[in-house]
């Protein structure tokens, strides 16, 4: 039985590895890191060696179960009870739950059978319990089983004989079963891990078009030449169908670049989504989205392929003239808490209340924010909504770590007077040298 699942993204034919308990969708390792936190997925294990390595401990449990050890373990005070009891216990409900996961296809209960396999090995590879319960009570199976013959039936000889042959045969039927189990271990560590570094390879594998085609290409279409490198900064008007063309056309992913200007987005382009998802460069040290633009209310639209490329602008990431919820505020910011520079420059922030980041800011190392113009009256209109800035402040100091990090805030034309900026910065336990440039 089939026990996998396909990622739930439509062009991905990867076989999903985590399972995202808020939506109840399954993801392929890639899909996964482009739009979510570690924490918040279970990690998936194989179904087919999950399935193999239960029936190797089911096998260890019966080798138990077909010995003299069953007449013995029955007995009060016997050494042997707790530990086979033991084994069973978690054997039990290792299948229990198997059953349920496949009876109803909920593959997440994998992340549960893992640990209940993980206590299964720790019993089996405490060596020392281990090893002191098998040949105390192998022995003693030896040993019941010539009692059983009459004395006259064999010689002293014969009886060692009969005792060293017994306890060899089943220590090597526990070695087997054993050595099956930790088999069954090393091929799981070593599928992940395959997966692991496919992934981390993952980008750096992808084609990348040469510096001379690419400008060989820019000139075919737009006339101009063009000596890009990996120094140069490129500026393209989207509202423009020849630099629009110069990307969209793209034959593979176009070259790493040092600062990529990309002007007047249209609302709403599947072009340049399937740029932005397929052909954005690996690396780009700075990204300024829809700069000279019209406001734009079309975010949610291209959301998740700002969450996919964040990975790889390194440094600064600047986002122009879009309206953004306090939803797509926390990813955004979430998503690039690697940054130095983070900016959201004549956007509309819609922050009516404090955005609860929830520590998804942990570890941010964001130097600087950019909020110019965010206050003027067309945008946030901070003048008669001091409120939201207030609110943006209050949540951003309760990630510590962003606390401690940023030092820098662009305020230029924001609205407020400069009285009105300080007491919030103070209030919430900001330096108020933190404003690097101001104007109302």
């Amino acid at each position: 039985m089939d026990l996998s699942v396909d990622c739930c993204v439509e062009v991905c034919d990867s076989k999903a590895m985590m399972y995202v308990e808020s939506g109840g969708k399954y993801y392929c390792g890639y899909h996964f890191d482009e739009r979510f936190e570690p924490y918040q997925g279970e990690r998936l294990i194989s179904p087919i060696l999950a399935v193999n390595t239960i029936k190797t401990v089911d096998l260890i449990v019966k080798i138990f179960s077909t010995s003299l050890l069953v007449d013995l373990i029955g007995k009060p005070g016997e050494n042997g009870q707790e530990f086979c009891n033991e084994i069973k216990l978690h054997m039990d409900e290792v299948k229990r739950q198997m059953n349920k996961a496949i009876e109803t296809k909920s593959l997440h209960e994998f992340a549960d059978l893992r640990t209940r396999a993980k206590n299964l090995q720790a019993i089996v590879n405490d060596e020392e319990s281990f090893k002191d319960f098998a040949i105390k009570w192998l022995w003693r199976c030896s040993e019941e089983s010539i009692k059983e013959k009459p004395i006259g039936a064999m010689g002293i000889d014969d009886l060692r004989e009969y005792q060293s042959d017994k306890l060899q045969e089943e220590i090597k039927k526990k070695d087997l079963a054993i050595e099956n189990l930790e088999e069954e271990n090393k091929t799981l560590y070593q599928e992940i891990e395959q997966l692991k570094q496919r992934h981390d390879r993952g980008i750096q594998d992808e084609v990348l078009l040469s510096y001379s085609d690419f400008n060989l290409h820019y000139k075919n279409i737009t006339r101009e030449a063009l000596e890009l490198n990996p120094e140069s900064r490129l500026t393209l008007s989207l509202n423009d169908p020849n630099h629009l063309a110069c990307l969209v056309d793209l034959p593979t992913k176009m070259p790493d670049i040092d600062k990529l200007d990309l002007k007047k987005i249209p609302g709403d382009s599947q072009e340049i989504k399937s740029f932005l998802r397929n052909k954005f460069p690996n690396k780009v040290r700075v990204l300024n989205f829809n700069w000279q633009s019209e406001i734009n209310p079309s975010m949610d639209f291209y959301m998740r392929e700002l969450v996919t490329i964040s990975k790889n602008v390194l440094k600064q990431f600047f986002i122009y003239k879009f309206e953004i919820s306090q939803p797509n505020l926390i990813m955004l910011l979430s998503v690039c808490k690697k940054k130095t520079w983070i900016g959201f420059i004549t956007c509309k922030l819609k922050l009516a209340s404090v955005p609860n980041f929830g520590g998804r800011l942990s570890g941010s190392t964001i130097y600087g924010i950019d909020l110019n113009s965010c206050g003027k009256s067309e945008y946030g209109d901070w003048e008669n909504n001091q409120m939201h800035f207030d609110n943006l402040m209050n949540g951003l100091s309760q990630e510590n770590d962003l606390k401690n990090s940023l030092k820098k805030i662009k305020m230029t034309k924001c609205g407020l007077e400069a009285d009105q900026v300080t007491s919030i910065l103070l209030k919430y336990g900001f330096r108020d040298d933190t404003i690097s440039s101001y104007s109302k």
